[in-house]
């Protein structure tokens, strides 16, 4: 263990606390640098604190604890505890200690890592002091114990300090390694960071969906048609709006300003977080919040959000049903979901134009019909369900997109190689094919929670 301890003092540390994590002990490690708010969170949930002895100042801070019953454990009595449902570890997490956590959690329990780090290119390691990369890197790598593993849960930056250092907080959950699964989720997010959604790429597509003044962007229609579907939600100020893929930013600024919404926008790229980071860092007067998570793996407290709202999105997603039923859960009562997406058409086989198109996405798109998206949302017991069919918008948004990147194509020569622009400008045409073709089609999808 390390004994870099930062003094934390953030807001919207909590949120990242698990909302199923209820009851059960928790392992608290440098507890005296620790937000108090936090800490009273964990202690007012859990049935019992075990924390490792730091001397005096451990003293002191537990002398502060009055919701649960509370243990001073040392460094050697660790090895010996396997009834652990949470670990927060304030400070910079070793191999060896990761191990250790491992072994101490019982199944779905937690490690929640506050650490401060520098702010540098997270795929660049760097040995002298932790990054975010080789922070999570720790227990990405964790060799697993009995079949059970480490998977990346959520992550935000708290703070950022004058020094170039932020103060970082990431969550893992352990949980018995479905191969297909986990490794699934795992690699979604490289391929999104690494192919799809690559810094370069994100660039363009701010160029051909954003307008001036409108920036962050990179999905059907931009400003216009975002703004059009949220007046399905009739949001009011200060209400509380879960963005699932929220992508570089565009519609969390776009709704924050227009209905002074409190945002949360969550994506499982970092690249698209770092994106809309450097695009609200200078709107302090938005209350926008920003998350990379995995919305599968993620839990939030039940009835928390006022609203969620998804945009061309979920086709990433295979286990679409659970995930709505989430949504169901986090919604409060007479809480809206809005959510577009592509899907597919009744047709019973796509092209093999088709085929190409979605290979050059990475094959991370799992597209069902409308009607069945529809059917999974009410499954999951919703109510008030409306499935509009958009194509002809769908088209229309895809035909001026084409033509917007034909004539920014000199201007984007500028920044950009000769073979990425025509690569990508053939990426467009091709989508205009395949709406034509009957491959693809465009839903809107309006549901509630029951009062």
């Amino acid at each position: 263990m390390s004994s870099l301890a930062p003094k934390v003092s953030p807001k919207n540390l909590i949120l990242l606390l698990p909302g199923d994590f209820v009851g059960g002990n928790a392992l608290i490690v440098c507890i005296d640098g620790i937000n108090k708010d936090l800490l009273s969170t964990v202690s007012s949930r859990a049935d019992k604190l075990l924390v490792l002895d730091n001397g005096e100042s451990t003293t002191t801070a537990i002398d502060n604890i009055q919701h649960c019953e509370v243990e001073c454990i040392k460094k050697e009595d660790i090895n010996n505890l396997s009834s652990c449902s949470l670990v927060l570890y304030n400070g910079v997490i070793d191999a060896e200690f990761a191990s250790v956590c491992l072994s101490c959690l019982l199944p779905d329990g937690y490690v929640m890592l506050v650490t401060k780090c520098a702010q540098i290119d997270e795929s660049v390691e760097n040995q002298s002091e932790p990054t975010t990369y080789s922070v999570d890197k720790v227990l990405k790598s964790t060799p697993s114990i009995k079949s059970f593993g480490f998977v990346f849960v959520a992550s935000r930056t708290i703070e950022k300090y004058e020094d170039n250092h932020m103060l970082y907080c990431s969550v893992f959950k352990k949980v018995l390694l479905d191969p297909k699964l986990d490794r699934r989720l795992d690699s979604l997010q490289d391929v999104l960071n690494d192919r799809t959604y690559t810094t370069k790429i994100l660039r363009i597509f701010d160029k051909v969906f954003s307008r001036e003044g409108d920036p962050g962007f990179i999905s059907t229609g931009g400003a216009d048609v975002t703004q059009e579907c949220l007046k399905k939600l009739d949001l009011q100020p200060g209400q509380r709006v879960l963005d699932v893929g929220c992508g570089a930013g565009g519609p969390l600024i776009q709704t924050a300003k227009k209905y002074k919404t409190h945002m949360i926008g969550v994506d499982i790229s970092s690249n698209m977080i770092d994106a809309a980071a450097e695009a609200t860092e200078k709107l302090q007067d938005l209350n926008i919040e920003l998350e990379v998570c995995d919305i599968e793996r993620r839990e939030f407290p039940e009835g928390y959000f006022d609203a969620i709202y998804s945009k061309d999105v979920i086709l990433h997603i295979v286990r679409k049903k659970d995930l709505f039923k989430k949504f169901l859960k986090w919604l409060k009562p007479g809480g809206k979901l809005l959510i577009t997406d592509y899907c597919k058409t009744e047709n019973e086989q796509f092209s093999d134009l088709m085929q190409a198109y979605m290979e050059k996405r990475a094959n991370v798109w799992f597209l069902i019909t409308p009607s069945t998206y529809g059917q999974l949302i009410k499954d999951a017991g919703f109510v008030n369900n409306d499935v509009q069919v958009k194509h002809d918008i769908f088209r229309e948004c895809a035909v001026k997109e084409n033509i917007s990147f034909v004539n920014k194509k000199e201007n984007l020569l500028k920044e950009f190689d000769q073979a990425f622009v025509d690569d990508w400008l053939d990426v467009w045409k091709k989508k205009v094919q395949i709406i034509d073709n009957g491959d693809l089609t465009w839903g809107v999808f309006y549901s509630e929670k029951a009062l």
